[in-house]
């Protein structure tokens, strides 16, 4: 198996931080809004079709200190980074929060701005008087961030990203 690293960009602060990612599985989700309207002296209703809900993607991912370059904290100061970027930051005097946008990378079949929506960590084999974490799974669940409306045939026949709305 491959090494395939994933990448997450602070869009905010430039900040990125980059890890192994070779998941068993990954889900990316999205349910769209039909409703149907009952027409007087009609056959059959008409059915309309909404973007509904966002795009969610979920994965689990082991982060481990393998290296004896890396630090002893390496492992609790990169789930710090994570739990960092789901604390909101103040913008301006009107808007007292936002959410902080990420660039998300992976291989051919991601490159997306997303949010952070949770983030799940277990802390596994701990070590030395200190009792840091050697590994730890953590489940994240990201939403994507859509500036525009993406229609049937852009999804269908767009060359470059057509993996990105599979």
């Amino acid at each position: 198996m491959a090494i395939v690293f994933a990448s997450f960009l602070d869009l905010t602060s430039g900040e990125s931080n980059v890890l192994t990612l070779n998941p068993d599985q990954i889900k990316d989700g999205q349910t769209p809004a039909i409703a149907s309207t009952k027409i007087p002296g009609t056959s059959h209703p008409t059915v309309g079709v909404g973007a509904g809900g966002s795009r969610i993607i979920t994965f689990k991912l082991r982060i481990a200190r393998t290296l004896e370059l890396q630090q002893v904290s390496y492992v609790r100061d990169q789930v710090s980074w994570f739990r960092a970027v789901l604390s909101p930051y103040p913008v301006s005097a009107f808007q007292t929060s936002t959410w902080t946008p990420l660039q998300f990378k992976w291989g051919e079949l991601y490159d997306l701005p997303v949010v952070l929506r949770s983030l799940d960590v277990t802390w596994l084999f701990f070590r030395g008087v200190d009792a840091l974490p050697e590994f730890c799974d953590v489940d994240f669940q990201m939403e994507e961030i859509s500036a525009e409306t993406i229609t049937t045939p852009e999804v269908r026949f767009q060359n470059k990203g057509f993996i990105r709305y599979l």
